[in-house]
């Protein structure tokens, strides 16, 4: 009788940190929320040695990197920065990138829909991993 054992699944590498905003007092476990957000996309798109960085900002710091790096001077709900020029990938590593999102319009747009804060915050980590 053979027996076959299921390769161990690892848990991709997200770091979540926080770059402007009162996340803690907002959602009281935005970085675990946004940790499992991005670690089950990676997961479902068969990327569980994938490795990012989700950071938790506020409007400030975000209008700051769309108007750099988009040419928009205005907040956003997320961005996304895609490691497009392979540099992790060429060592080995599956870089994909980071995720930004901004506290004060994820916060406006989930009044304005009637969405509960915590699930419009979720919803925007997937959609930006």
């Amino acid at each position: 009788m053979s027996v076959r054992r299921a390769a161990a699944m690892t848990d991709p590498d997200i770091a979540v940190s926080t770059a402007g905003g009162d996340w803690d007092a907002a959602i009281h476990d935005a970085a675990d929320r946004a940790l499992r957000a991005a670690r089950l996309v990676c997961r479902t798109l068969g990327q569980a040695d994938a490795e990012a960085a989700v950071v938790l900002a506020d409007d400030a710091t975000v209008r700051a990197l769309n108007r750099d790096y988009r040419g928009l001077d205005a907040p956003t709900n997320v961005l996304s920065f895609a490691d497009l020029d392979g540099g992790q990938a060429a060592m080995g590593g599956r870089l994909l990138g980071d995720v930004v999102v901004a506290l004060d319009t994820v916060r406006r747009e989930a009044s304005e829909s009637g969405r509960p804060l915590a699930d419009h915050f979720s919803h925007l980590v997937v959609h930006g991993m």
